[in-house]
């Protein structure tokens, strides 16, 4: 069987945000939400723990109050919500106008240098973030459990040992932050997958793979990416450019994440990103066709008749538009055409049920 799990991070611009809350993400998750009814999909949101948590502190508590009313009735329609954190919110600094970041707290592992100390951050947000999640929603659905975790930015690195360390310590399941053979390099990440299990799923312990469920790591439902050999580049990823330059496009006027904010000259930043779309990442683009493409040639490389893949799609709502749902529609429909019985879209909720019964 393949399972497809939909997912949404749960964010603002973490560079600036040149638009209320509201407008950058309420909206459009609202947009998203009523594109799943039509739809009769399920979607995964990772919200941003920390960042809620840093407005509060800050007395700032429209917007907090407004994103959990939002995922609890996420949760009331039979969506999911998980954890995400981008920990630099506890480290920013809050006036009138503006944030000001310390961007080398952008990953888990960044915050300290000193491994026992970067431990307990560790730890403390995990923990936290389980709480925080599991009592938002649990009074909503009782069954609900704050089982899954994808880092911000994808940052399961640097010190992957501690991260795992600590989503095992506070009974996490599954961890979402790999992009499948990914290597990307910014002014806030150093992100390498190539050395992660070249595999479907597996379990991820301290050192990084393991198939001995005895010794029961992290469940690892990755997000799917491809590497695109030059021919398949210049075939159709011009089409992912041309989506991700409309994006920026139309972002342009609502905020600008860290990356952007970064000092590297305009020929470095270009040189970096065209390296980045060598790895073809699932994500909903404003143009179905790449989707399509990605899907297929991931299912070809990782998907075994005999044995259940799962994996997910992402996306991030403060950037969306009505292109990017029409294009969601677009796969969903290609998605029954082409692979009728032999799959389904479930919640990471759902994804934990399946794998507890052994059934992957």
């Amino acid at each position: 069987m393949i399972y497809i799990l939909f997912s949404a991070d749960y964010e603002l611009f973490l560079g600036k945000n040149f638009l209320n809350e509201e407008e950058i993400l309420i909206k459009p998750t609202n947009e998203l939400i009523n594109t799943c009814s039509d739809l009769n999909i399920k979607f995964t949101f990772f919200f941003d723990t920390c960042c809620m948590w840093a407005y509060k502190k800050n007395k700032m508590y429209d917007f907090p109050q407004k994103a959990e009313e939002q995922m609890i009735n996420a949760i009331k329609l039979g969506h999911d919500v998980q954890t995400h954190t981008h920990p630099h919110w506890l480290f920013t600094k809050f006036n009138k106008t503006e944030f000001t970041y310390d961007s080398t707290k952008f990953l888990m592992g960044t915050l300290s240098d000193n491994d026992e100390e970067c431990r307990v951050y560790i730890d403390e947000i995990l923990k936290r973030s389980k709480e925080y999640l599991n009592n938002l929603c649990k009074p909503f659905n009782p069954s609900y459990e704050c089982i899954a975790f994808r880092a911000g930015g994808y940052g399961i690195q640097p010190k992957t040992d501690l991260i795992i360390q600590g989503l095992k310590k506070n009974d996490y399941l599954i961890d979402s932050s790999v992009v499948v053979q990914f290597i990307f390099e910014s002014n806030v990440n150093q992100i390498n997958f190539k050395n992660f299990p070249d595999e479907g799923n597996y379990w991820l312990n301290e050192n990084q793979g393991t198939e001995d469920k005895k010794q029961r790591g992290i469940f690892e439902i990755p997000i799917a990416c491809v590497k695109l050999n030059y021919f398949e580049y210049l075939l159709y990823n011009y089409k992912i450019i041309l989506s991700r330059y409309e994006e920026l496009l139309y972002s342009k006027n609502r905020g600008k994440g860290i990356q952007e904010l970064s000092e590297d000259s305009a020929i470095e930043e270009m040189i970096r990103y065209l390296k980045r779309f060598r790895f073809a990442r699932l994500d909903i683009y404003s143009d179905p066709y790449p989707m399509m493409k990605i899907t297929k040639k991931y299912l070809n490389r990782y998907y075994l008749p005999d044995k259940s893949l799962f994996f997910s799609i992402n996306c991030h709502p403060k950037s969306m538009n009505s292109a990017h749902y029409n294009s969601l529609k677009i796969f969903c429909n290609w998605l029954e055409r082409n692979f009728a019985n032999d799959y389904k879209i479930i919640t990471f909720q759902e994804a934990s049920k399946i794998i507890m019964k052994g059934d992957k």
